[in-house]
């Protein structure tokens, strides 16, 4: 009795890989999407430059702390349930921002969104590696 192997000619690790490139891909819509609301936010609630700038200043606090700890909890844990975490906190962040009134909002939701997105640089980039 012998049997038969298949080999599948699809591998599996491509698709972790196509994955992570969907991952990072979003990144720019939340990293760079900034500058579009920049003028509209200054001019809608009669914001300073430096004042509307702060908000991206919270996100990018935000991203540099989840960077470095989402990039160590993927290398020890599974990155699945830091992602969908990850992926909350941006959707959170970022859906939140449409209810901004004030600065100390904008500064706050935004600094909840840069804490998901940071997760979407390196945890793929931990995991393809």
């Amino acid at each position: 009795m012998s049997k038969e192997v298949k080999h599948t000619t699809i591998f599996y690790g491509w698709f972790v890989v196509a994955a992570c490139f969907a991952v990072t891909l979003t990144l720019g819509e939340t990293f760079w999407s900034f500058g579009v609301f920049f003028k509209p936010l200054e001019s809608e609630f009669d914001w300073s430059r430096t004042l509307t700038s702060s908000g991206y200043t919270a996100f990018l606090i935000g991203y540099a702390i989840s960077v470095i700890s989402t990039g160590k909890l993927a290398d020890r844990y599974n990155p699945r349930p830091i992602l969908l975490a990850s992926a909350l906190s941006a959707g959170l962040g970022i859906s939140l921002c449409s209810r901004v009134n004030s600065i100390n909002e904008l500064r706050i939701f935004l600094l909840i969104a840069g804490l998901g997105a940071g997760a979407t640089w390196s945890v793929p980039t931990s995991i393809v590696q």
